[in-house]
């Protein structure tokens, strides 16, 4: 039987996204009185950036990466 979602993801519940978010706010706040900012990256990225920098047989790119077609 095939999994529904991929492998290594995980749904987050509402009891588990309170949580998170109370951790998530103090994460911030500590980030801010350092200084620091936030930024927001993509969510995914070309395959071949991947390739590119690591290399075709890599572990990060055989093992860890999704490719859509």
């Amino acid at each position: 039987m095939s999994q529904i979602k991929p492998k290594g993801t995980r749904d987050f519940l509402p009891n588990d996204t309170f949580t998170l978010q109370i951790v998530e706010g103090l994460l911030r706040e500590c980030a801010e009185t350092s200084c620091y900012r936030e930024i927001r990256t993509p969510f995914f990225e070309h395959t071949e950036v991947f390739v590119r920098s690591s290399g075709e047989a890599s572990d990060i790119v055989n093992k860890e990466t999704y490719t859509f077609i």
